[in-house]
This record gives C-alpha cells, structure tokens and sequence, in this order.
C-alpha cells in the first residue's frame, strides 16, 4: 500500500510542487557549505587567524545558528499565516541570496560567503516551520510516512548533488597543491541563481495551507518564545522522543560532515576526490534507507524500523571506527584507485550501511512527530523540533573540536556515535515494548 501512496504523491499538485522547492533549497544550501568548507578545510579560504582545523565545523554551523535564533518566530508566523505564502516568500528571498553568494564566489571573498551562508540559514529557518506543519495538512495520516520519505530522500540526494558540486567544482589540486579552478566560481554561480529561481516557480502551484490561530500576536521576545517552543515539544512525552531521536539524526549527520574533510586528509591520507566518493555513498544510502523505509513501513510499524535502524547504526560506525585504526597506507591518494582497491570495501561498506540505516531511523519519527502535534500549535511544535534539530548540529559538528580537546584521533567520533546510538536503540526498544513510546 506504502509503495502506491509514494507513487501517487509525485504527480500530485499538494504534494510534488513542495517536494521540489524543498530538493532545489537543499541543491543551493550544500553547494555554498560545501564549497566553503572544502575550501577552508584545504587552506584556500581564511577568516582571521583561525586554525583550518576549526574553520570546517565553522562553516557548518554558521548555517545552522540562524536556525537557533529565528525559530522561535518563524513558528509563530507558520501558526498565524498562510503557510504556502510563507513559503513562497522565502524562496521569493532566496534568489537575491544566491545573487549575495555569487559575488561571495566571484570576489573569492570569505566573509561575503559566510554572510550569504547566515542568510541562507535564516531562509530555511522561515521555510522550515511552515513546511512542517503543512504536511499534516495537505497529507492523509497514512500519507505521512511516504511522503516524509520522499522529502528525506529527495533532500539527501539533492544534498549529495550540491556537496558534490561544493566539494569538486571549486577546489582542484595541480602539482601537489590546492588551487581554485579556473571557472568554477562563475558556473556555481549561475547554477545558484538558476536554482532559486526554479525553486520560486515551483512552489507558486502549491495550494494554500491556511493557518489554524489567524489572531496570534507575534511576540519578538527570542527568549521568552524559545522557551514556549521548548514546552510545546517537551509538555508531551508522546512528541518529545521522537523529537529527540530527529535531533539525534541530525547530530550524527552533522557530526560526520564536519569530520569528514578531514578525516579522509588527515586519517586516510587522500585528497577531496574521495570527500565527493564519500559523501555519494553516505547520500545515496540515506535517500535509500529513508526511500525503503516510506515503501515498506506503515503506520502501525514504522517505530519498528526506526529501532532496527538504530540497531544496524550502532554496528557500521562501531565497525567503521575500527577499521579507521587499522586502514593500510596506500600509494595514491585519488577516488579512482581508492575505489579499485579491495582493501578499502569494507570501510566503505561500513559508511555506506551507516547512512542506509540512519535513512531507516529518522522518517518514522518525523512523520510520528508531525502527526502527534497539537493542531493549534503545529508549527511552533515543529520549529521548537527545528531548534533542537539546529542545536543538535551545532554539537554534532564540534566533533573535531571535542576530539581535539580530548586528544583523541578523528575517527573517535565514530565510537562515540556507535556508543549514544546503541543506548538510543536499547532505550527505544524498551519504550516500545512498555507501550509507551
């Protein structure tokens, strides 16, 4: 039944207009991340006289902190107005952020494409909220799943396209050093420009979400209104796990994308063709996961797959942090004769089944959590999720900084991912087994 559901959401006018907006939103926020922290990550780009080391993690959460910051009012706006309108504005705004971050590109300037990824983060903490609440509304309940299964494997393979282009058109290696290439600015440029653009077009065929509380006062109170968005999602235990398993998700993705730079440079000994490898097969598999997950679940087990998820995470990081100790130094250094070489399958293997079962974990939980919100408070509920999410990423994406105070290698962040994943996993099953998750 979930298989016919999920094929018949992508040719319809509630669901498919929304579907892309939110893929081409992702295309242009990882292309400027990436594209960032690639290039600071290999020394290209500078911001004062911080260490490389700590400019990756930088950029990652300079996206995310606006996302912490406005969430608090954009869920008050998704609650008071038209949800389509809301999202029709800001990816109205969006275009003119591409239009920021090309000159960021064009000018090679650092603090332009910081200020341009701030933006772009606010943007998504606007988008984020009304795209989360209207959901539930334009989907029947056993609609959810699926189509939060399309929209999570849309996103990461729309994310693996961007962090490719961020990860491979900006930065190339000649003669043993980095360099920018020759036209890579001015192609992710139009490519920006163009996105947003087509994203604007698409969402003006979405049909209105009217809003459930139309006489809400708007307070500007950061404080006092992150606080009521925290109450809305912790006053009920029936949302608030699933809230802190999204929020775990979003840690470990977080986490493994500030880390990854480098540890494929600094553990692997390899260049940023094997980033672009690695984030392919952790990409792919995520859409996989999340993609099998909407076709074989239903709404009376999709918990279960979000248990055997956790389960099968906790084995491929632990395995993938073992294998990380214990990787052969190789003669070469490029994605082609890394992926000939049998030696390194199982490594990737073991990232490529951790990214398939976080796919797994997280789509029952975002679509228990939407369905589980109060109505009148929908998406206050869904961008106090956000804000656990942003702040969830914030914590994941120290990771080299956490190692780093600890004195431990790169690759320890896996066996912590495997440790907290394996009590997520543990915890859940007994939830579910009590009746109480």
């Amino acid at each position: 039944m979930s298989a016919k559901i999920t094929g018949r959401l992508l040719t319809q006018r509630k669901f498919a207009p929304l579907l892309l907006a939110q893929a081409l939103g992702a295309f242009n926020d990882n292309i400027i991340k990436f594209s960032l922290m690639i290039a600071t990550g290999y020394g290209l780009l500078k911001f004062g006289t911080i260490p490389d080391r700590y400019m990756v993690p930088l950029a990652a959460n300079t996206f995310v902190i606006p996302i912490f910051l406005f969430s608090a009012v954009s869920g008050q706006l998704a609650d008071k107005f038209d949800r389509t309108r809301i999202m029709q504005l800001a990816k109205l705004g969006e275009i003119l952020l591409m239009v920021i971050a090309s000159v960021g590109f064009l000018l090679q300037s650092t603090p332009i494409l910081f200020l341009a990824l701030f933006l772009m983060g606010t943007q998504s903490a606007i988008f984020a909220p009304a795209r989360l609440a209207s959901m539930p509304y334009f989907l029947d309940s056993d609609e959810l799943v699926p189509g939060n299964a399309l929209v999570s494997g849309n996103i990461f393979l729309f994310t693996l396209a961007g962090s490719l282009v961020g990860t491979l058109a900006l930065v190339a290696q000649n003669k043993g050093a980095y360099q920018f290439t020759e036209n890579g600015p001015i192609f992710i440029s139009l490519l920006l420009i163009s996105c947003s653009l087509a994203g604007w077009i698409a969402i003006r065929f979405l049909p209105s979400s009217p809003p459930p509380e139309q006489n809400l006062k708007i307070s500007l109170n950061f404080m006092a209104q992150t606080w009521n968005l925290l109450k809305f999602v912790g006053e009920d235990l029936r949302i608030l796990r699933p809230v802190l398993g999204i929020a775990w998700f979003y840690a470990m993705g977080g986490a493994f994308l500030a880390i990854l730079p480098t540890y494929v440079k600094d553990v692997l000994l390899l260049d940023n063709s094997v980033v672009a490898v690695l984030i392919v097969f952790f990409s792919v598999g995520a859409a996989l996961g999340a993609v099998l997950c909407g076709i074989l679940s239903t709404r009376s087990n999709a918990i279960l797959f979000s248990i055997a998820g956790l389960i099968l995470l906790a084995t491929f990081t632990t395995s993938t942090y073992f294998l990380s100790n214990n990787f052969p130094v190789l003669n070469y250094n490029t994605a082609w004769p890394f992926l000939n070489d049998s030696r390194n399958w199982p490594l990737v293997f073991s990232l490529f089944g951790s990214s398939v079962a976080s796919g797994v974990f997280v789509v029952p939980l975002q679509a228990i959590a939407q369905r589980r919100a109060h109505f009148d408070v929908r998406a206050r509920t869904m961008a106090g999720s956000a804000l656990m999410n942003a702040a969830a990423a914030i914590i994941g994406q120290f990771a080299l900084v956490y190692t780093g105070i600890a004195g431990l290698s790169v690759q320890s962040a896996f066996a912590g991912m495997a440790i907290i994943s394996a009590l997520g996993a543990i915890y859940m099953t007994l939830a579910k087994a009590k009746g109480t998750f």
